[in-house]
């Protein structure tokens, strides 16, 4: 591992001791999952490509956090710390709910003793064939996996009145509630796109955190409204997987959201939007 690592590269584990220079949790952000007996990126439009990980490569990422020593943590409990850890620490997340969460990623949780949380579009459960089912929720709830929200029918919420925008929210958080029978408390934001108006809203509807698409890590006593995750794509090898955790990395990571973030504003974001889905058309942008 290169130098420009190693303020965050912790040796392997030894008596569940972590490396004392830990003290950052990293959220990574997922959405679907395929493998050859369930070919999901078939499915998908080319554009969406780049996000859908092969199930070899996840289960590979999730032996490669263990071997770091990484304490791979509920949302829950990152938001329970009021203090720093000395360890180096991830939330693993899932956007959409696409039915993958459930066949592929959830087994292959399970299987080594992980959990994460999955965000889910709740007017597609029960309605399109690609997503969770109501009956696969409840039992993603009892394995133990947290169970968020992705608003209802997954529209940019800063483009919405403020009653579509509570009904977005609102409705989601009590679709979701009446299947798993446990509170949904936590809200990712659809295309990570949000003003401060789309927060009090969350905030107003019972959500305790929101997590964007704003890159960076999350550090105690941050604003549990505004967490930032960084997204795992198709095509990062393990050695790219391993330098997510590198100071580096996330700077660079911020450096080109920043870029992105001012084509937006000049362009529009329905112009940036269909740019982007074109470019992803194309060629294939691993970060």
């Amino acid at each position: 591992m290169d130098s420009s690592c190693s303020w965050l590269a912790p040796k392997a584990l030894h008596g569940g001791k972590c490396n004392k220079l830990m003290a950052t949790t990293y959220l990574l952000l997922y959405h679907g999952l395929d493998s050859e007996a369930e070919p999901t990126a078939s499915s998908v439009d080319a554009s969406d490509l780049n996000i859908v990980v092969k199930e070899t490569a996840f289960r590979d990422q999730l032996k490669t956090l263990l071997a770091r020593g990484t304490a791979v943590i509920t949302l829950e409990e990152m938001l329970a710390q009021s203090q720093a850890q000395e360890c180096e620490q991830v939330v693993l997340t899932f956007d959409d709910g696409h039915k993958s969460n459930w066949s592929l990623a959830m087994p292959a949780l399970i299987d080594v003793g992980l959990t994460a949380i999955f965000y889910i579009v709740a007017g597609e459960v029960d309605k399109n064939p690609e997503y969770v089912t109501s009956d696969q929720l409840r039992e993603m709830s009892e394995q133990g996996m947290e169970i968020g929200s992705h608003t209802m029918t997954h529209q940019f919420l800063s483009q919405l009145s403020r009653d579509e925008m509570r009904y977005e929210l609102a409705d989601s958080k009590k679709r979701l509630e009446e299947i798993i029978q446990k509170p949904v408390l936590d809200l990712a934001i659809p295309g990570g796109h949000y003003n401060k108006t789309v927060i009090h809203e969350a905030r107003e509807c019972g959500y305790r955190s929101v997590t964007t698409c704003k890159v960076g890590v999350f550090q105690a006593r941050q604003n549990p409204m505004e967490i930032p995750r960084l997204e795992i794509r198709r095509n990062l090898d393990l050695d790219a997987f391993q330098k997510t955790f590198c100071e580096s990395t996330v700077r660079k990571l911020q450096a080109f959201e920043l870029a992105k973030s001012c084509v937006r504003k000049t362009v529009g974001l329905d112009f940036y939007t269909g740019l982007r889905r074109a470019a992803h058309r194309i060629i294939s942008i691993n970060r």
